[in-house]
């Protein structure tokens, strides 16, 4: 596929589908934001049907990040005026101040709080068949983590599967950061277009080498290289797309290592 399909596929943000959800925020933690903190008392926001929106009476600089959510994530239940973001160091404050119930499973996007999704028996599968491939290849210089997080300049998002350098008490302390990460693989299937799009402009704005959507819809694999970095529309400017019947090349670094089919990677269908 050529960049200028990249490019068209990139900013098209890729299927439509229900997947992952901007958090709408209860009353009881909005309140336990203000009380602990996370929330200044000057912050001017304020909650309304659980979105944390510009108060009316406060006019800019606001001094505090600000955005309007991507369409893969808000729906057409969220009106697009712009919303509050939050910071790395924010959401861990959230976290660590135990703002949300402990089942709830969280992670940061491009400043957004999103609840993630519960995964569905072919997900899983997918995940397990990526790792275990994967793991026949790799050299013990290289550990895989499954669905933990990493750490990029505006979010702290849990990729299914993350490549790292060993040894496993590496991480011991701290979450990887984007010099770290080798490789990342999303398994989409009601996610495509949440991994289409914010999910790889956060890993195309922090130099994420290499990016793998398996894309459980079309039995497909997409692999993106080439980051843009920190850019206006952040994007990969090479994309290789790989269907059932064909092995995927595997460039760990600088190592060339044995390829991968895709039928490796595809639970039945």
């Amino acid at each position: 596929m050529s960049t200028a399909d990249t490019i068209k596929l990139n900013e098209a943000g890729g299927a439509a589908g229900v997947g992952p959800r901007l958090h709408h925020f209860t009353v009881d933690e909005y309140r336990r934001m203000g009380d602990s903190g996370v929330l200044p008392k000057d912050d001017p926001v304020e909650l309304l049907d659980g979105y944390l929106f510009i108060k009316l009476d406060s006019g800019p600089p606001y001094d505090v990040p600000l955005g309007i959510p991507h369409e893969s994530f808000a729906g057409r239940e969220v009106p697009q005026f712009p919303q509050r973001k939050f910071t790395v160091r924010e959401y861990r404050r959230l976290m660590d101040a135990g703002i949300f119930h402990p089942a709830l499973r969280t992670e940061l996007v491009e400043g957004w709080v999103i609840d993630k999704m519960t995964r569905g028996p072919r997900h899983d599968s997918c995940l397990q068949r990526s790792a275990e491939a994967l793991q026949k290849r790799l050299s013990d210089r290289s550990r895989i983590r499954l669905q933990s997080a990493i750490v990029l300049d505006d979010g702290e998002p849990e990729p299914d599967l993350v490549i790292v350098p060993g040894p496993a008490g590496r991480f011991d302390h701290e979450h990887p950061r984007p010099p770290e990460v080798v490789m990342l693989v999303e398994s989409a299937d009601s996610t495509l277009q949440y991994d289409r799009g914010p999910k790889l402009r956060d890993y195309a704005r922090n130099g994420i080498a290499q990016y793998w959507i398996v894309d459980l819809l079309s039995r497909t694999v997409e692999i993106y290289q080439n980051p843009s970095g920190a850019t206006d529309l952040p994007r990969y400017g090479l994309l290789n797309a790989f269907a059932p019947g064909q092995s995927i090349p595997l460039n760990i670094g600088q190592e060339q290592l044995q390829p991968i089919s895709v039928d490796e990677l595809l639970p039945s269908s």
